[in-house]
């Protein structure tokens, strides 16, 4: 059976997956929306299946078994925590502007780990306007390594609850998102919104009254 429900990634992982995820929202903006749980579960799926099979430690989301395919909780909470943040908007699945306002002030981290973001989009490329029933259908279809035994099964067949993506070991990965510990402190106030505009006000007023201790420059 899958783990028992439970945030299993540490504090820098979840950082990289809700911008990771604020940027999925933001490529399929250019062409089309994400609407509805199983297009949002099936394209984060298959854009972690398509880093680990490349070796790439990237997205971290845990995947299951369920209903209709691969689930994973995190997705639904990271989802929420970002609609939350007004970042996207929940009913039209479009991105917001302080969505694209966070990407844009975290360009040089995603810049800085471009061939993660490139293998992101190119599964977006591929999958980002097919509607979401049609996505499960292709994930259904699909051969998947699982964490238990090593072995592959199609999707469809795999039991209900069963763990369906695999976790390389450390030194199995060609490749990590890397985060400083201080890109890690401005993601983490980029992606909170009160804690955001809280910053963002004290630079305002710090640039229009400088203090006679400090001053910013522009």
């Amino acid at each position: 059976m899958s783990q028992e429900y439970g945030d299993p990634r540490d504090y820098k992982d979840r950082l990289v997956d809700r911008l990771l995820l604020l940027h999925l929202f933001d490529r399929v903006s250019e062409t089309s929306r994400i609407t509805g749980d199983v297009k949002l579960q099936k394209l984060v799926f298959l854009s972690e299946n398509s880093l680990v099979q490349e070796g790439i430690d990237g997205l971290k989301y845990s995947f299951f078994r369920w209903e209709h395919g691969p689930m994973s909780k995190e997705v639904y909470e990271d989802h929420e925590y970002l609609c939350e943040n007004r970042f996207v908007s929940e009913e039209s699945g479009e991105i917001l502007s302080q969505g694209k306002e966070v990407l844009d002030q975290a360009t040089p981290v995603l810049s800085d780990n471009s061939d993660i973001v490139r293998e992101i989009n190119l599964t977006i490329e591929k999958y980002g306007d097919i509607p979401g029933y049609k996505l499960k259908n292709i994930v259904y279809d699909m051969n998947v390594e699982l964490m238990a035994s090593g072995t592959e099964q199609k999707v469809e067949d795999i039991p209900k609850g069963t763990d369906i993506i695999w976790s390389l070991s450390n030194d199995e990965y060609n490749q990590r998102f890397e985060l400083s510990d201080e890109w890690a402190e401005t993601l983490d106030i980029l992606l909170h919104e009160r804690s955001r505009k809280s910053v963002n006000t004290a630079v305002e007023e710090a640039r229009k009254e400088p203090s006679s201790s400090f001053s910013i420059d522009v």
